[in-house]
Parts: C-alpha cells; structure tokens; sequence
C-alpha cells in the first residue's frame, strides 16, 4: 500500500483533520479535452435489476423468459434499437417498463399491464419510484402510476439511499421522496458519462461522488463535502477503493485510493475501472485517446491486465478488452478481430471469445450479443436462450 510521501502531499494536497475525518484538497490542473469514455457492456444496467426474469427479442416484439430458457411472458412488446441491436428493459422491483404503441407503461412479473403505457420514456423502479417523461420533463411516480413527484425536471437519476440526483437550471442537486430539495443543485453533471455507467452522483454507504467545477467532491446525505480528492475521483467507492486520475508528464494516469484519501495504488495505469471480487482491471501507461476504446473501434493491442489489492498483476494474460469479475468469471477480448470470452479467477480461459458482447454472470446467467442478436448462456458457456432478434 502506498501512501503520500512528503513531497507528494507538497505537491497535490494539504490535508486537515476534522471531527476525525480527513479533508483532502485537490490541486486543480488545466484538463485536456476528456478522453475517457470506458465502454464496458458488463455493468450496463442499473444495480438493482436482480429479478429473475430476462427480456429475450424474437421476431420483433420482446418477451421474458427464466434462467432456463422457458418463456414465461410471450413476446408482445415493441422494441426501439441503436444500431440495429434492440434495447431490453429488466425488472427491478417486481415492474418492468415495456413500450406499446411508442408509448411506455410497466407490467409485472405475470405479464400483466399495472401501469397503462403513457409515457414518453420511463425507468427501472428504485426505492419505491420510477423516473417517468412527460412532455420534456421528468418527474417520478409509484407502483401504481400516480404521479408522486411531478414532472419539472429536465433531467433525473434514480433514487439511492432515499435521495435522487436531479437537474434543475443546468446544476445537479438532490431531492427526496417527497420531491423536496434536499441539496441545493450546485454540481456538474457527469464528466464521463459512461463511466461505471452513471454512477457519479448515486449515494452508496452514505456517500455521493459528485462534481464542482474542475473539483471532485465526496458528499453526506445533506450535502456536506465529507472529502475534496486529491487527483480527480472518477468512482465511488468499491470495495473500499475509487478510482482516481492524476495528471502526468506523459498524460492523465489512474490509480486507487481508500475512504480516509490515502493513496492505496499508485496512478500508473492507463485506464483502470473499479475492483469486483478482489480484482480490477487496468490498461498499460497511457497510450493515446483512441486505445481508451479497446475493442471497440478495432484497436487489437493487448493493453490489459488484471491487478489485486496491492497493485500487483492477479496472474499472466494481457487482453484486447477487459471487463469486472461476478460469480468468478470476468468477460475479455483475449485475441484481434473484437470477439469476447470469459476467463476465471486464474486467467484461464473457461469460456471460448465468440461472442461481440458478453455482460456479467447474475445467477449463473449472462446475456451476450452475437451480430444484433441477444442470447444468454450458462456458466458452461451453453446457450439457455439462442441468439434472437
């Protein structure tokens, strides 16, 4: 574990003791223009969207089948795409949002419309409440459709720890499930959106990531700044570790710090994305903007790798892409031409790359992508649901 020496604190920080917190004060630097945009189809979703049913896509229309492939709702549902490859909507909290007739209500696990589809768009159910547009704002309603929190947003994120992160005059503040604000807006939006999939601003074990000017922040649940990073905070906190971005000579560098500021792995990686199950995983020094987006836009060198808590490589096997670890599996690119498998815990390769997408394990199922069509496997790599569209 790495600590700040004497003259990194010089450099970077002065770090005051209060209430027996440690308050840590970011330098600031000149940012280039953001070239961090981690694509990574194994934490798309929202975190509680651990039901058991899987929206499959047959002939066009889409349906939910079980972890064994038994279709449990037919497919009725109309679909939207990007890039040909159609959108899924997953349960969380017994609903599910589906569209019919370009309009978006929610059914249960049944099948059964509870909420008459008009929206304009809508969100998974988190705390209680879903994220409804209508017209060109947002606002939340219950399980039963009455509107809880009017439409007055224009932009909103779901609720986490009895809070919602909402947009309101261009600054981001918070409300509760009242729709009373609770924190004043006052914070930038995210500055890389795809980061660990929105999850800047989402309150975990009472903590918030949150943007103010170049300044990344850690708040309380009534706004109080509880920590200003040291480098730039790029994550919550996992497993007891946020990513954390450092400027250097040759370039942004990411490395690992714990709750109290200290720096537990030093920045020294191209990209690293947060720890699952022990591990996390991380790219060479820096190499340029466009190998940020390994295995997507058809860059085939092998810059990534797999490190422990100590910042110490996890076993042998650099890769073209490399995704989290769940249920003891972690979806990578292993070879040229994008195609993606699944490794272990040991770096084996249990689960041949053929596919062009493959998202984690949850209940010893995943959902993968060949072409345009989403299929699920099993543990063994067997398919429960082939490939449909």
């Amino acid at each position: 574990m790495l600590a700040l020496g004497a003259a990194e604190a010089q450099r970077y920080a002065a770090i005051i003791f209060s209430r027996g917190k440690i308050f840590v004060k970011m330098t600031v630097y000149p940012r280039t223009a953001a070239f961090i945009l981690l694509l990574s189809f194994c934490v798309s979703g929202q975190e509680n969207d651990s039901e058991d049913l899987l929206p499959f896509v047959q002939n066009g229309k889409m349906g939910y089948i079980d972890k064994t492939g038994k279709i449990i709702i037919p497919p009725q549902f109309d679909t939207s795409s990007f890039m040909g490859i159609p959108d899924l909507s997953k349960f969380s909290e017994g609903l599910s949002p589906v569209k019919a007739r370009g309009k978006v209500g929610y059914i249960d696990t049944s099948g059964k419309i509870v909420i008459a589809p008009q929206f304009k768009e809508a969100r998974n159910f988190s705390g209680g409440l879903a994220a409804v547009k209508i017209a060109d704002k947002w606002g939340y309603v219950d399980k039963k459709g009455a509107i809880v929190i009017s439409p007055q947003f224009k932009d909103v994120w779901r609720f986490s720890e009895g809070l919602a992160q909402v947009e309101i005059e261009g600054k981001w503040g918070y409300i509760d499930k009242t729709g009373k604000v609770v924190i004043d807006p006052q914070f930038g939006g995210d500055q890389y959106p795809d980061f660990n999939v929105r999850e800047s601003g989402v309150f975990k074990d009472g903590i918030a990531n949150v943007r103010s000017g170049r300044q990344y922040l850690y708040i309380d649940h009534r706004g109080k700044i509880i920590g200003k990073c040291i480098l730039e905070c790029l994550s919550n906190f996992y497993e007891g570790l946020s990513v954390v971005q450092r400027l250097g000579a040759g370039g942004w560098l990411m490395g690992y710090m714990e709750r109290n500021g200290v720096i537990a792995i030093e920045p020294k990686f191209g990209a690293a994305r947060k720890f699952s199950e022990g591990l996390a995983p991380v790219k060479y020094g820096l190499k340029g903007y466009h190998d940020t987006y390994l295995g997507v836009y058809g860059t085939d060198k092998k810059l990534w790798y797999y490190i422990d808590k100590t910042g110490e490589r996890a076993f042998q096997g650099d890769y073209v892409w490399a995704g989290y670890f769940s249920e003891g599996l972690a979806p990578v690119g292993r070879d040229t031409g994008n195609k993606t498998g699944y490794i272990d815990r040991l770096g084996r390769m249990v689960i041949k790359a053929r596919f062009d997408r493959a998202g984690s394990f949850k209940g010893g199922v995943a959902r993968v992508l060949i072409g345009t069509k989403w299929g699920y496997i099993d543990k063994s790599g067997n398919y429960v649901w082939e490939p449909s569209k």
